[in-house]
């Protein structure tokens, strides 16, 4: 709410809400979009073990091989070039990375090319 109201006045507006009605601008609590957290996991797995320290624990992660990772960012990348959002998260649900959507693709180009296949993506360059 803070940063929102902020934002607002940087922008020369004012808010509009009980106290202002009048306002510019109306802040509305939405809630959290699909695939949003309101925290960032540190560990991806439960492999945690101390150490002498005991403020300090060491966590035991999956990891690739270098040319596994250069692999998948190839592929990951040639992914983003064809603009194929499907392909890129289907490569990072196949890799060894722990990685476990819970939602379906929340991506406005794929659904729309889905859609109606009429969408195309053109690179202009100047």
């Amino acid at each position: 709410m803070d940063l929102a109201t902020k934002m607002i006045h940087l922008m020369g507006l004012t808010v509009r809400d009980e106290h202002n009605p009048d306002g510019d601008v109306d802040i509305q609590f939405t809630g959290l979009r699909p695939g949003e957290k309101l925290y960032e996991e540190l560990l991806i797995g439960g492999e945690v073990s101390g150490t002498r320290h005991p403020r300090i624990m060491r966590a035991s992660e999956l990891s690739m091989k270098s040319g596994d990772l250069k692999t998948l960012l190839k592929a990951l990348d040639n992914a983003r070039v064809d603009y194929n959002a499907d392909a890129a998260r289907q490569l990072l649900i196949d890799a060894p990375t722990g990685f476990a959507p819970t939602s379906e693709l929340v991506d406005a180009l794929s659904c729309r090319r889905k859609s109606d296949g009429l969408l195309r993506v053109v690179d202009i360059k100047h």
